[in-house]
């Protein structure tokens, strides 16, 4: 359990919710592209704002996500009333996503009643034909998925989780999750036997990795994360959002890079058609908080993006393809980040560890907690 992390991220957190920085009306819908039932859609995001996540709330959350949300317990009513307006927003699309700021399955977030009545606002909408959401794997159980599925009848449920990374050092001591992955195979055993589409988010770069790093913990997660039942992935491409996050406040500090979006485009190569046909693209296209998201040059960025989004509408692996092999002189210089290399990595979470803390609590203070911040790191099993 990675105790400086979560000491860094309550600190970075403060003043997130005062006075909070999202609102609740209206409700924000954004759109991705996908492909659905062999066609090219534009995938309704509903975001329902809520009390926040649970986990940033009590312990900082993950080192990447401002998923912050009000900081404060929401009447169900105003949860139900979001919903409501936000499906007549998006009225006649048959797929939906339909998220809150954290968990659909947590109770201080979004109350029994509150997930019930939104559950049969879907189902009484008359269009929709496939909803998805998204949870922490932990408050996930047989029993509310039980619920949720009898109450939608036919219509096609699907979770997500966020693994980020099947590597326990990355997961916990970079981007601070909190969960290990016995939890996510349980999840994708419930949603097995429910019948319920499971997908896993894969984090694409976090903090301290290098640019082949990320590619090979990326590729290998996803793996990971198909192999053990899930039904599809979504890969994230790390982008930066609006404030109380770890990777801004590194980025702000020349301490961290985006991904490039050839590094994209080599791990999806990378995997095979046989695991990239399940793969979509998350990350690049969110709502307002985002602040920058992963690029090329200001030559080849437009096009490649393009050429990204025709892959997520068609399937067709030539997209892909064609990305990769667009001339332009930037690779040359994502040619020489995937040769850089660094130290071995508990040394290196270390390191970032040390200038975090220096400049965010003082050289006493690292003095004084070296000792069991060292041992973390380094008696750090990867326990799964």
């Amino acid at each position: 359990m990675g105790m400086f992390l979560r000491t860094v991220m309550k600190k970075l957190r403060q003043g997130m919710f005062d006075p909070p920085k999202t609102f609740i009306w209206p409700p924000t819908v954004y759109y991705l592209p996908r492909n659905y039932r062999g066609q090219p859609y534009n995938l309704p995001l509903i975001e329902l704002e809520t009390r926040g996540c649970s986990w940033n709330i009590e312990n900082g959350g993950c080192t990447m996500c401002n998923y912050g949300g009000q900081g404060r317990d929401l009447p169900s009513e105003i949860l139900v009333a979001q919903a409501s307006f936000a499906l007549s927003i998006v009225r006649g699309s048959p797929y939906i996503h339909l998220v809150p700021i954290g968990s659909f399955y947590d109770e201080r977030e979004v109350p029994e009643d509150a997930r019930r009545k939104i559950t049969e606002l879907v189902r009484d909408s008359g269009f929709v034909e496939y909803m998805g959401t998204e949870s922490r794997a932990g408050f996930v159980t047989e029993e509310k998925i039980t619920k949720t599925v009898d109450i939608l009848g036919n219509i096609q449920f699907e979770v997500g989780v966020g693994l980020e990374s099947s590597d326990d050092i990355i997961r916990e001591l970079i981007i601070n999750k909190g969960e290990n992955k016995a939890s996510f195979l349980r999840f994708y055993r419930i949603c097995r036997e429910k019948g319920v589409v499971s997908a896993t988010h894969v984090l694409l770069k976090p903090p301290f990795l290098t640019e082949s790093e990320a590619i090979d913990d990326a590729v290998k997660s996803i793996r990971w994360s198909i192999d053990n039942g899930s039904d599809y992935v979504i890969l994230m491409v790390m982008n930066l959002r609006k404030g109380y996050t770890l990777t801004n406040w590194l980025y702000e500090r020349g301490k961290y890079k985006l991904p490039m979006l050839w590094s994209l485009i080599k791990a999806l190569l990378d995997l095979g058609e046989e695991y990239s046909k399940k793969v979509v693209i998350g990350g690049l296209i969110s709502s307002e908080t985002m602040a920058i998201s992963a690029k090329n040059c200001e030559k080849c960025t437009d096009r490649i993006l393009s050429l990204l989004s025709m892959y997520q509408y068609t399937w067709d692996p030539d997209y892909l393809e064609e990305a990769w092999e667009y001339p332009c002189d930037c690779k040359e210089r994502w040619k020489e980040l995937m040769e850089m290399r660094d130290v071995d990595l508990p040394d290196r979470i270390l390191r970032y560890y040390e200038e975090i803390a220096l400049e965010l609590f003082g050289r006493d203070w690292w003095n004084e907690n070296k000792g069991w911040i060292e041992r973390e790191v380094y008696e750090f099993e990867r326990v799964g």
